[in-house]
């Protein structure tokens, strides 16, 4: 449900989702737009009274995301980081469509949007290699036993994830694009999972175990140089 509220900072409108939670959540997703989760039996009245505590970051936020949006939005791919390298795309006219990197330029042939489609599969290969070796590797490094499996997904909403029920870890596509260490970082977290299955105390003695520098490598996967990578990576 759409609705609209004024507020001192500005008009906030929002759409209304319920949920069982008995908190009030406010998410602003990359274009700007505001959902806010809200249990049913919660009275409108309060849901707004929490909203408007609240208006002044969503108000400021909602403006930074609308900017960020229309920027990556409007802007070509020129570069793109791998393995938190930069390199630069050079696009050239051409009958065949191609895709090569030389002198540590990517080089794209043909009609660019069939190109870009050709060098994302190649990267979406290369990072399920990329991973695996890693992962085999850390696996082995921490002494883990049992038969894990692996994949790889293309999604935003995490950087990893593990199934210990499945045996499964998942990682996120788009960490290729991001230096070594902080994949590594992702990969020792969700290993750390299947000794802890939740984010408390215990489980970040293990990750530190594993990963000493672990913060650091965390706040780097988020730097903002990697957004117009991430954009292309995840197609939207």
């Amino acid at each position: 449900m759409i609705r609209k509220i004024v507020t001192d900072f500005g008009v906030i409108e929002y759409n209304l989702k319920n949920t069982t939670s008995k908190r009030i959540t406010v998410k602003i997703k990359n274009d700007g737009s505001v959902s806010v989760l809200s249990n049913s039996s919660v009275p409108i009245a309060q849901t707004e009274k929490f909203i408007t505590s609240k208006a002044d970051w969503i108000v400021k936020n909602v403006q930074l995301c609308k900017q960020k949006y229309a920027m990556l939005n409007s802007s070509r791919l020129d570069s793109i980081y791998i393995l938190g390298k930069k390199y630069p795309i050079c696009y050239i006219p051409a009958g065949q469509i191609k895709v090569a990197f030389r002198d540590d330029i990517i080089i794209l042939w043909g009609e660019s949007e069939k190109a870009k489609i050709k060098l994302k599969k190649l990267l979406f290969n290369f990072a399920k290699s990329y991973f695996a070796t890693r992962f085999n590797a850390i696996k082995t490094e921490i002494g883990v036993q049992e038969d894990i499996g692996l994949s790889v997904r293309n999604v935003k909403g995490w950087w990893g994830s593990c199934d210990y029920i499945k045996k499964i870890i998942k990682l996120s596509l788009r960490l290729i694009a991001r230096d070594v260490n902080s994949i590594d970082s992702v990969i020792y977290h969700e290993f750390a999972h299947l000794k802890i299955h939740n984010h408390q105390k215990q489980f970040y003695s293990v990750l530190l175990s594993y990963c000493p520098n672990y913060y650091s490598y965390k706040k780097q996967l988020s730097d903002s140089k990697f957004d117009l990578s991430d954009k292309y990576i995840l197609g939207k």
